[in-house]
């Protein structure tokens, strides 16, 4: 079964473009959470 190379490149740039979306999600996650420790550490220490 033969598949359009086209058709296969597009959907290997969707998978891109959603892991991407996926990683950038975790980025934002991963950078709002210092915040809330820091602050944690920061009553901790003060």
């Amino acid at each position: 079964m033969l598949v359009d190379t086209k058709f296969r490149d597009n959907l290997k740039d969707s998978a891109i473009s959603y892991q991407l979306s996926v990683i950038s999600y975790q980025l934002s996650a991963i950078s709002y959470q210092p915040k809330a420790c820091s602050h944690a550490t920061g009553m901790a220490q003060g």
